[in-house]
């Protein structure tokens, strides 16, 4: 059986050395722009919305617990795909 590695406590050790004109070609950094931007808007509407109807119209309906909740569980996704982007690359695109 073969001895297991050492693990490197290095931070540098853990980047990755990848081919340098894949990364220049990568659209990581343009993907996460367009999706924070557009996911930024999308919850200030919701957000608008919920304003609305919780303290206005004194009238939030189950729509909007269940708007809430996509929301909620829709940014922990695109948390995970942004850690997914991120990640490989030593936290730069």
């Amino acid at each position: 059986m073969a001895p297991h590695p050492q693990i490197n406590s290095d931070p540098h050790a853990l980047q990755p050395q990848g081919n340098k004109k894949y990364l220049e070609q990568s659209n990581a950094g343009n993907i996460l722009a367009l999706l924070g931007s557009l996911d930024s808007l999308a919850m200030i509407v919701v957000g608008l919305r919920l304003y609305v109807r919780i303290s206005m119209l004194k009238s939030a309906g189950a729509d909007d617990y269940i708007m809430t909740a996509a929301m909620v569980s829709y940014c922990r996704g695109l948390a995970s795909v942004s850690w997914m982007l991120i990640v490989p690359y030593g936290g730069r695109f």
